[in-house]
């Protein structure tokens, strides 16, 4: 033993050690035990899972064909599996352990905590009586089938939402435009009876939990403090009020009075470009956007749009071969983006309806294909081996992270180098874009004021005319004239209205802010100025994303990860500074 001892190599370094340490110490030392709350929170979490993840994916293939061909089959499976899941989530014993694991202070594995909170927003919306519970879930579902198969008749023929929007903003005949105008709203009237009835089994419900309506009830649901929304909201409408009134007087309703070759105040609704005033009026800034984006068909905007991600790092390629991109009889009408299985990559997958020839491209649908493209490469940027539970998005960084790629279609450098567009002629239509933007984000933030004044006001007066409340706000938030006579409830002809996701367009509106706070930091990070930065062939601007914000899915609120990703709580003065031109009061 002593020759080995004296040789000074490894071994005797390792004998040494071991003979100058206490024998109990040299035994590997047992874990600490897993304490007795962590177990239970990791078993009830396990239980959810086990029981939601068959159904998630029967929901979502059904989903998927129910969107895709419209089949009264696929309704029908995809209520019976939404019916199921509602099962789940309504269950009384599990949402009670569930709150009385959260009321156990020496839960502190964050986690865990997080993953129990998350569970509680989800089972809260669902603790309903069961015959409430298995009639909304009916009625949800009637819902979508009546909205995503509706056609409406146009001078004897079948036209789409799309087919309205385009004639909207390419035509200039008033008479045509307000039958498009019209006629995009007469889905309202099948659905109404179906929404007064999802309102009054929804609000008793609420009541019966211990909250004012379901407003309230939703918002919690969605991690949103209501006292912080209303506050929210108040800013937002004192920021823009004197803003959005000089732009729509001095700007949009001279500019509309022109095109349309009438006085200012005979505008109408249906003169602005759009069937609810939520984007800014064709040509308002002396650039064709439309035009420039009609050199494009519909595979190139496809090509470009994947040439554009793979550039910065966050492919596409597979998403867009794997989605449905083109308009068809029987399919949903709008844009959407889904994922089918949330533990494997590769199965994000997207809705659109890019026009077919002899339809030209546009501004509006190449933003659009970018924005749910957004939301793809957020599912996909998750990491995957995060518990099941984080494998998902909050809403109100999701929206922000598809606004942020939206923005790019209007830089100079994807009108240069997607659109043929020369040097100074890109950069000049860029500028002029930029101030279409801008005055979209005014335009965008008063339609959000509106959609939130009236739910919050239908939740908590669903007795009064719902066409009345929304013209009121109509015409407090967006300065618009009610045409005469009108009394269809035409908000349900918006499909986020429509689809029953009530407080669900909050997540838009915020998003907005988010955005821009994201986009500040993410200019600061490229070293550009965010007014025209543009991410293409820069994989920084991917990296950064699926670093700060995609990677991390739910497993952070949505709140904490705006300040982590930004290094600041989410504030108004960003979207002030670069949309108006001033930051907030401290």
């Amino acid at each position: 033993m002593r020759s080995v001892l004296t040789r000074g190599g490894p071994l005797a370094a390792v004998l040494l050690s071991l003979l100058s340490t206490p024998a109990a110490a040299r035994r590997a030392d047992p874990p600490p035990p897993i304490p007795e709350v962590e177990l239970r929170a990791t078993e009830l979490i396990g239980e959810h899972v086990q029981l939601y993840r068959p159904l998630y994916l029967a929901s979502g293939e059904a989903f998927w064909e129910a969107m895709t061909t419209g089949g009264d089959e696929a309704f029908a499976r995809k209520a019976e599996a939404d019916g199921r899941i509602r099962e789940v989530y309504s269950s009384r014993e599990r949402f009670g352990r569930i709150r009385e694991l959260l009321a156990d202070p020496t839960l502190t594995d964050p986690d865990l905590r997080r993953q129990l909170e998350m569970l509680e927003r989800l089972y809260l919306r669902q603790q309903l009586p069961d015959d409430a519970r298995i009639r909304l879930n009916e009625l949800e579902n009637d819902v979508d089938r009546i909205f995503s198969t509706y056609r409406m008749e146009i001078g004897g023929e079948s036209w789409s939402m799309a087919d309205v929007e385009r004639t909207m903003a390419t035509r200039v005949d008033s008479a045509l435009l307000e039958e498009a105008w019209k006629a995009s709203k007469q889905v309202g009237v099948p659905l109404l009876p179906h929404h007064q009835e999802i309102v009054a089994l929804r609000n008793e419900a609420a009541v019966g939990l211990g909250y004012g309506d379901w407003i309230e009830l939703s918002l919690r649901s969605q991690d949103f403090d209501p006292a912080w929304l209303e506050a929210f909201f108040a800013e937002v409408e004192q920021a823009t009020d004197a803003p959005f009134a000089e732009l729509k007087s001095q700007v949009i309703d001279p500019h509309l009075a022109a095109r349309f070759g009438l006085p200012v105040e005979e505008l109408m609704p249906w003169h602005y470009g759009n069937p609810y005033f939520q984007d800014v009026p064709p040509g308002l800034f002396e650039v064709d956007l439309d035009g420039l984006y009609a050199r494009r068909d519909h595979e190139g905007v496809v090509a470009d749009a994947a040439d554009f991600c793979a550039s910065t790092g966050l492919p596409a390629d597979a998403i867009l071969a794997r989605s449905d991109l083109y308009p068809r009889e029987g399919k949903n009408p709008h844009a959407m983006a889904h994922k089918m299985d949330q533990e494997k990559r590769d199965t994000a997958i997207l809705l659109m309806n890019l026009p077919l020839p002899p339809a030209g491209q546009n501004r509006m649908g190449t933003a659009t294909l970018l924005h749910e493209l957004g939301h793809c490469l957020h599912y996909e940027g998750i990491d995957h081996g995060l518990p099941y539970l984080f494998l998902d998005v909050d809403s109100q960084t999701t929206e922000a992270l598809a606004m942020l790629l939206e923005r790019q279609v209007v830089t100079a450098d994807w009108m240069q180098h997607y659109l043929g567009v020369p040097g100074e002629e890109a950069r000049a239509a860029a500028e002029a874009a930029w101030k279409g933007f801008r005055a979209q984000e005014l335009i965008f933030a008063r339609w959000c004021l509106v959609i939130y004044h009236w739910e919050k006001d239908i939740y908590a007066n669903p007795d009064q005319d719902w066409g009345d409340a929304w013209w009121r706000y109509k015409e407090r938030f967006q300065g618009l004239t009610r045409p005469a006579d009108w009394s269809n409830p035409d908000p349900l002809g918006k499909y986020h209205l429509a689809s029953a996701s009530a407080a669900y367009y909050n997540n838009y509106a915020v998003g907005s802010f988010v955005a821009a706070q994201v986009a500040d930091a993410l200019a600061t990070h490229l070293g550009q100025d965010v007014g025209g930065a543009a991410y293409r062939g820069d994989p920084r601007a991917g990296q950064w994303l699926r670093d700060h914000t995609m990677q991390h899915g739910a497993r952070y609120g949505w709140l904490e990860l705006v300040e982590r990703a930004t290094g600041a709580p989410l504030g108004t003065d960003a979207w002030r500074r670069q949309f108006i031109g001033e930051a907030a009061s401290e």
